[in-house]
């Protein structure tokens, strides 16, 4: 359970509790009032903390490149990559992103930092087979422009028919 869900439902609670315990026509106790004015403030407090939180944290899908090479890049982990899923490679050209390629998180080290991903090249989707200078040639390009390649957790519909080739084939040859 989430402690902001234990926290919401507090700040919910102690009003229920103090309208029980003192009657509508009543005077409320100075005791009373502090604290319900002590709980206000921290909630208030806690509220623009989770803003403050939130504020620094950006869901952007994109998983940053460390190095390339044979075959296989290292990436910095990302919370919607998983061991066995499958990444695209966009180039970015001006306002646009270009389909380059995908990739297989083949690992994800123990202490969840660094990610390795066998990568292909996406032009190759009408070939049989892609060839390793092909293979290799993609990875110099990649490392010449990492700062111009976005690596997403998603793939497109266009590419699985492609993705489900390239994985039979792979099984048909083990």
């Amino acid at each position: 359970m989430d402690k902001y869900n234990l926290i919401a439902f507090a700040i919910g609670l102690i009003p229920t509790i103090l309208l029980y315990l003192f009657p509508p026509d009543a005077a409320v106790p100075f005791w009373a009032f502090s604290i319900v004015l002590f709980f206000l403030l921290i909630a208030i407090w806690m509220c623009a903390k989770l803003w403050l939180e939130s504020k620094n944290d950006k869901a952007v899908p994109t998983i940053s490149i460390i190095e390339c090479s044979h075959n296989v890049c290292i990436y910095k982990t990302h919370d919607f990559i998983t061991y066995n899923s499958i990444v695209t490679f966009y180039k970015k050209d001006g306002n646009f992103e270009k389909l380059i390629g995908f990739g297989l998180v083949e690992t994800i080290n123990s202490g969840g930092k660094t990610a390795q991903i066998r990568i292909v090249p996406g032009d190759m989707r009408n070939k049989n087979q892609v060839s390793a200078s092909e293979i290799s040639d993609f990875v110099s390009y990649i490392n010449d422009n990492k700062n111009n390649i976005i690596v997403r957790p998603t793939i497109t519909s266009d590419i699985v028919p492609y993705i489900y080739k390239i994985l039979n084939q792979e099984v048909s040859n083990e």
